[in-house]
């Protein structure tokens, strides 16, 4: 699946379906039992709000938190680290839904103009997911679209 601007492209196994958010964004989810799902979000930002990556990831870090009003989201984690195998910046994290616990990362990280920020969430409760996750994160592309 392609975000619609052609800067981020996500690959995920059958029992997950994808979609478009919005013209940065691109998403892969599944439920994995009832009232539990997993999910990666990929937004591809061109000209962002800021080139340096601290501020950028400030901004989407903080966007991100926001959308999890009322989860009672906890960080255990931020710093330097790997953001689909680029330098960038990580948070991971837990937070409460439905009765669930779930457990997150976010990392952000800026190339050639673009501001890029990764985020996935699972079930604490299945930790395995993690793996298959990363594996999705680790396969990202980020193609440069040719000029129109």
């Amino acid at each position: 699946m392609t975000s619609k601007n052609g800067y981020a492209v996500i690959h995920y196994p059958s029992s997950f379906a994808g979609k478009k958010i919005d013209e940065a964004g691109v998403q892969a989810g599944r439920n994995i039992m009832l009232a539990t799902d997993e999910a990666l979000v990929v937004l591809a930002i061109p000209n962002p709000v800021a080139d340096e990556v601290a501020e950028f990831d400030r901004v989407t870090f903080d966007a991100q938190v926001a959308s999890y009003k009322d989860m009672n989201y906890v960080q255990s984690h931020e710093g330097p680290g790997k953001c689909a195998g680029r330098a960038g910046i990580v948070h991971d994290g837990g937070m409460k839904a439905m009765g669930n616990a779930y457990t997150t990362m976010h990392c952000s990280f800026v190339e050639e103009g673009r501001g890029y920020a990764i985020v996935y969430v699972y079930p604490t409760a299945n930790p395995e997911q993690k793996t298959l996750l990363e594996r999705m994160v680790a396969a990202i592309e980020f193609p440069v679209p040719a000029a129109k």
